[in-house]
């Protein structure tokens, strides 16, 4: 399942717990809505691609952060 379905349904949220949705593509921006459906009193937001982290605001974010840019031992994402 994806988006709506993995946080109602597999993720197991629930009223008033914390949720990190990593990755802030289609999917992403539908998994931080399922949980604000689901009852989660707060939502993060990480991606590492900035642009989707500031390009759109997404009913249900409370937070939101970029990871590194850099892999573990050197290279590129």
């Amino acid at each position: 399942m994806a988006g709506i379905g993995a946080a109602i349904n597999t993720g197991g949220v629930g009223r008033g717990d914390t949720v990190a949705v990593i990755g802030c593509g289609g999917v992403g921006d539908a998994a931080v809505a399922g949980a604000r459906l689901a009852g989660a009193a707060r939502v993060i937001a990480v991606d590492i691609d900035d642009r989707k982290l500031t390009t759109r605001q997404v009913p249900g974010r409370h937070a939101q952060g970029q990871l590194p840019h850099e892999r573990p031992g050197g290279g590129d994402p």
